[in-house]
């Protein structure tokens, strides 16, 4: 039970609320320059005479999507938690 406590009171610590906030960040931006090397492959033209190709980076493409929306929503949340943990 102490151990669980411990947990939850290291969840509501201001501090590593703000250290998740920085992971996430970063992790956003890591996303948005892999996301942004595929819009530049994806618009070469070239692309397109390979279908598989064409394919695979478009199902990367839209994996990264997924992956920054979610991160953007797990960073909204913390950091409402974190503003009501301030006030």
């Amino acid at each position: 039970c102490a151990a669980l406590e411990e947990q939850i009171a290291e969840f509501e610590d201001p501090e590593e609320k703000e250290k998740s906030l920085e992971n996430i960040e970063q992790q956003i931006t890591a996303l948005e320059k892999k996301k942004t090397d595929l819009e530049h492959q994806l618009a070469q033209p070239s692309v397109y005479e390979d279908e598989a190709k064409m394919q695979q980076l478009n199902e990367a493409y839209h994996k990264i999507q997924e992956e920054e929306a979610a991160l953007n929503q797990k960073w909204e949340d913390l950091a409402e938690q974190l503003e009501s943990l301030q006030n």
